[in-house]
C-alpha cells in the first residue's frame, strides 16, 4: 500500500468548486429558469459562427456595430436602441510607459428611456474575444431591463450576469473570454495585458455543465475549440455534475409542458371546452412563470373563442402580470374592441406594433380599432396589410367580411366569409349558414 497519496492514482483531485459557490450558481439558475422556463432542447449554443453572427463574421464596416446588431438578432430585441462609444485611455498610447493597478476598465452601460448606450475600451479591440465577452455581458443587463425583472442587485450582480449569459447559451464566449493574459512585442517596445473576470473560472464552467444537463442531446463539439486548460475544466465539471446531478427544474414542469402540449392539440381542433380542462390542471402544478403565462393565455383565449368575453380578460390579465407576455396583451387588446371599448383599448392600441411581433395580428387588432371608431381609411388600410402578410391570422378574413357587409359590399364579404369557412373556423360556418347559404 502506497503511504502517499499522489501514488495511489485512483484518487484524483475533486472538481474544485467551494460548497458555497456551488449553492450560488443553483439557486440562480434556479431563478432564471423560473422566470424565463427551461431551455428548449431545440435551442444551440451561441458560437462565434455565420449562423449567429453573420454581419460580424462578414467583416464589413464596423466590428463592434455588427456585434451589437447581431447579438439583437440572437436575443430578439431587435426593437432595442443599442449605441456605444470606445473610450480612449493610456493603454492607446505608443511608446508611453505605463502601469495600471487593479482591474482595467473593460466596459459600462448607461440606461436612459429604452436608449442603451455601451461604453467599451478602445483597447479592447485589440483582443477580440475579451471584446464579445463584453459587449454579451453588457447585452445581459439589455435584456433584464427591457424584460423588467427584478434580478440580483446586491454585490454579485456582476456575477450574476455571467450566469445570465449561460441560461441564453453564451457560455462558451463568456468562459473563452474570462481570463486574458499575455504580452506583444514591437520593436524594442513591451506590452503585457491582463483581463481578469471577477468569476472563477470553475464557477463558469460549474454553470455551463449544469446547463448542458437540461439538454442531454445538445451538440458539445464546440469544446474542441477551447484551449486544453479550459476543455479539461469543463470536462470536469460534466463528471462532477454527473457524480453529483442536481434539477433545476421544478417537479411538475415537466408533467404541466406535456398537459399544454396536450391542451394545443385540442386548441387547434376548435375543441374549446377541453382544452380548457386541460389547461386548468396544468395551472395547478408546480410550474415557472412562462409556462404559466403561457397557459393563461390560451386559457384567455379559449374563453374568447367561446364567447365569453370577460372571462378571457381575466386570464389574459394573469398571463401579463406574469411576464409581460405579448401576446396575451395583443389579445386582449383585440378583446376590448370585440367589447366595444375603444376607450380602453386605445392606449394599447398605440404601442401594440412595439410589443407584438406578429404583424398580421397587429395589423387585424388595428384595422378592427378604426372599423369601431368609424375610420374607414384606416380600417380597410390595416385589414389590407394584415392581408397582404400572408401570415394565418385567426378571424381575419371573418372579420373583414363583418365589416365588408357593415359597408354593403356583399359580394367581397361572402367571398372573405368563405375563405373563413375554408379554415374551418366555427363562428364563420354559423355565420355562413345563417346567412341561408
Amino acid at each position: 500500500m502506497g503511504l502517499f497519496s499522489f501514488r495511489k492514482k485512483d484518487k484524483k483531485t475533486a472538481f474544485p468548486i467551494t460548497g458555497p459557490d456551488k449553492a450560488w450558481v443553483i439557486e440562480n439558475l434556479t431563478w432564471l429558469i423560473q422566470v424565463y422556463g427551461p431551455p428548449h432542447m431545440e435551442d444551440q449554443v451561441v458560437l462565434f459562427t455565420k449562423d449567429f453572427f453573420p454581419s460580424s463574421i462578414n467583416g464589413e464596416g464596423d466590428l463592434v456595430g455588427n456585434l451589437i446588431s447581431d447579438l439583437k438578432s440572437i436575443l430578439g430585441i431587435e426593437s432595442a436602441n443599442v449605441t456605444y462609444d470606445l473610450q480612449v485611455d493610456i493603454r492607446d498610447f505608443k511608446g508611453l510607459p505605463y502601469e495600471i493597478e487593479g482591474k482595467p476598465f473593460q466596459s459600462g452601460l448607461v440606461i436612459a428611456e429604452k436608449q442603451y448606450h455601451i461604453i467599451l475600451a478602445n483597447n479592447l479591440l485589440k483582443h477580440e474575444k475579451t471584446l464579445l465577452s463584453s459587449i454579451i455581458y453588457e447585452f445581459m443587463k439589455i435584456r433584464l431591463d427591457m424584460d423588467k425583472y427584478e434580478y440580483d442587485t446586491g454585490d454579485d450582480t456582476n456575477l450574476f450576469l455571467y450566469l445570465a449569459g449561460v441560461y441564453w447559451g453564451f457560455g462558451p464566449l463568456l468562459y473563452q473570454g474570462l481570463v486574458d493574459v499575455g504580452k506583444g512585442t514591437t520593436g524594442d517596445w513591451e506590452t503585457k495585458w491582463s483581463f481578469i473576470s471577477d468569476l472563477p473560472e470553475e464557477v463558469m464552467a460549474y454553470a455551463i455543465a449544469l446547463e448542458l444537463s437540461l439538454r442531454p442531446e445538445a451538440d458539445i463539439s464546440w469544446k474542441a475549440d477551447l484551449s486544453e486548460r479550459l476543455e479539461n475544466l469543463l470536462n470536469a465539471a460534466i463528471e462532477y455534475q454527473k457524480k453529483k446531478p442536481v434539477n433545476l427544474i421544478m417537479k411538475g414542469e415537466a408533467e404541466a409542458e406535456s398537459l399544454y402540449e396536450s391542451g394545443l392539440v385540442l386548441f387547434e381542433r376548435f375543441d374549446w371546452d377541453q382544452a380548457i380542462e386541460i389547461f386548468r390542471k396544468a395551472i395547478f402544478l408546480e410550474i415557472s412563470n412562462p409556462l404559466k403565462a403561457d397557459i393563461y393565455n390560451s386559457l384567455g383565449y379559449c374563453h374568447m373563442r367561446l364567447g365569453d368575453l370577460e372571462g378571457s380578460l381575466t386570464n389574459f390579465k394573469i398571463a401579463i402580470d406574469l411576464n409581460g407576455h405579448s401576446y396575451a396583451f395583443a389579445n386582449m387588446t383585440y378583446v376590448l374592441v370585440l367589447l366595444g371599448r375603444p376607450d380602453a383599448a386605445k392606449g394599447m392600441i398605440e404601442i401594440l406594433p412595439e410589443v407584438y411581433d406578429l404583424k398580421g395580428y397587429t395589423h387585424r387588432n388595428i384595422a378592427m380599432y378604426h372599423a369601431l371608431e368609424d375610420n374607414d381609411a384606416l380600417a380597410e388600410e390595416h385589414f389590407q396589410k394584415a392581408l397582404d402578410t400572408g401570415e394565418p391570422v385567426d378571424l381575419l378574413e371573418f372579420h373583414y367580411s363583418e365589416y365588408l357587409l357593415q359597408k354593403g359590399r356583399e359580394e367581397e364579404a361572402m367571398d372573405y366569409l368563405r375563405r373563413a369557412v375554408e379554415k374551418g373556423e366555427p363562428e364563420a360556418i354559423a355565420q355562413y349558414q345563417m346567412l341561408g347559404n
